[in-house]
């Protein structure tokens, strides 16, 4: 690791768009779950997660089911659910589920990743 001279400066946030944060989970597609009958219903299709006062500024509902566009030009169709444990200005998708993967999401290109969420 090099610590750069100076801090990476970030784009701004526009009001359209939401940070795209990837976790991880305990229970995912890995080959342990995969080939564990019991365990593999623990591993269901991952939301997208957003804080609450996003979703109502959107005009959505938790529950409700949106596209998420990416810079990458990838789009996808999720269902968006309200975590209070998510940042305002941030969406949440976990890494190695069922349903898009935030990899194919992410623009490798920049430091933050800005996605653009609308009702489908």
């Amino acid at each position: 690791f090099v610590r750069p001279e100076r801090p990476t400066e970030l784009p701004g946030v526009d009001a359209y768009g939401l940070r795209l944060v990837a976790h991880r989970t305990l229970y995912d597609r890995g080959t342990l779950v995969a080939h564990s009958p019991s365990l593999r219903p623990l591993s269901p299709t991952a939301p997208l997660r957003m804080h609450e006062t996003d979703l109502q500024r959107l005009g959505l509902s938790s529950g409700a089911t949106v596209t998420v566009g990416a810079p990458t030009g990838k789009k996808v169709t999720l269902t968006a659910i309200a975590d209070p444990a998510v940042p305002r200005g941030v969406a949440a998708m976990a890494v190695n589920h069922d349903g898009a993967d935030p990899a194919e999401m992410i623009d490798i290109t920049s430091p933050v990743t800005t996605i653009q969420v609308a009702s489908t």
